[in-house]
């Protein structure tokens, strides 16, 4: 979905961390536990994989897709669908990217917090609502 959506504003990768700067930021504003930033990819990657462990993403659709100039900024609508403990929740979001040098240096998504799985008790209690390297 993000390739297509970004066309040749991000080098042609096999996956989704090699399309990452080193120093990416991820920003999750509305996220249930409050605003999430991530900062590098290392730290998006072990993130990633705790949190795909909990759910799995069925599905992501692009609606629409707006390349702003001229700073480059590409806005992504779409809709996700995930999967947790066997229940199927729904989300229409929007993504904002900023790339550089063929890779996404920023990567900011909104989705509606009432609508996201809830956090498992244990991982929310652990879980920081900044990460960095």
């Amino acid at each position: 979905m993000l390739r297509s959506a970004l066309g040749d504003r991000v080098s042609e990768s096999a996956t989704f961390p090699a399309m990452l700067a080193e120093n990416v930021e991820i920003e999750h504003p509305y996220a249930p536990d409050g605003p999430l930033c991530i900062v590098g990819r290392a730290t998006l990657v072990a993130h990633l994989r705790d949190t795909l462990a909990r759910f799995t993403v069925e599905r992501a659709a692009t609606r629409y897709v707006y390349h702003c100039e001229p700073r480059g900024a590409v806005i992504v609508e779409f809709d996700l669908a995930v999967r947790r403990s066997g229940k199927e929740y729904k989300q229409q979001c929007v993504a904002i990217i900023e790339t550089s040098g063929g890779r996404i240096i920023r990567y900011c998504e909104y989705y509606n917090p009432l609508a996201a799985p809830a956090p498992d008790d244990e991982a929310a209690a652990g879980e920081s609502k900044s990460v960095r390297p």
